[in-house]
């Protein structure tokens, strides 16, 4: 996902989509919010930073980049204290993740590893056969 849409989703979880909510939340216009969402501009540095600084459980690395969580702490936060979003942050979190994210590449990496030790196993199978063979033929 672009940052574009990670606001997007912070808009909704934080204040039910109310974009101007948000933006006074996190100390810019409304028009600048409104803008960014009709991908009019992106966000200037300086709104990342009032974003974090209003958010400050929000992992900078699933803001800026689409990797990794939102933030354990913040949908913590926001299932305790905000009962009206819990279905928003009930959902599975790889659905807000970006597509190559980390995650994808785990599950890349674990399917490739049972591949491989899938293979090791019919090695050992062969090997005892082997040694299975070497013993009956010595006696």
């Amino acid at each position: 996902m672009e940052i574009d849409q990670q606001i997007k989703y912070l808009i909704t979880v934080t204040t039910n989509g109310n974009q101007r909510e948000f933006a006074k939340k996190i100390g810019v216009k409304p028009q600048a919010i409104n803008n960014l969402i009709n991908r009019k501009g992106a966000p200037s540095f300086k709104m990342i930073q009032q974003i974090l600084s209003a958010f400050p459980q929000i992992d900078p690395n699933w803001l800026i980049l689409g990797k990794g969580s939102i933030g354990t702490t913040f949908k913590k936060d926001y299932l305790d204290n905000n009962s009206g979003y819990t279905k928003i942050l009930s959902e599975p979190q790889a659905t807000y993740n970006a597509p190559n994210d980390s995650s994808t590449l785990y599950l890349q990496r674990i399917a490739a590893l049972e591949r491989e030790v899938e293979l090791l196993e019919k090695i050992i199978e062969e090997k005892d056969v082997l040694i299975a063979h070497l013993k009956q033929a010595r006696n």
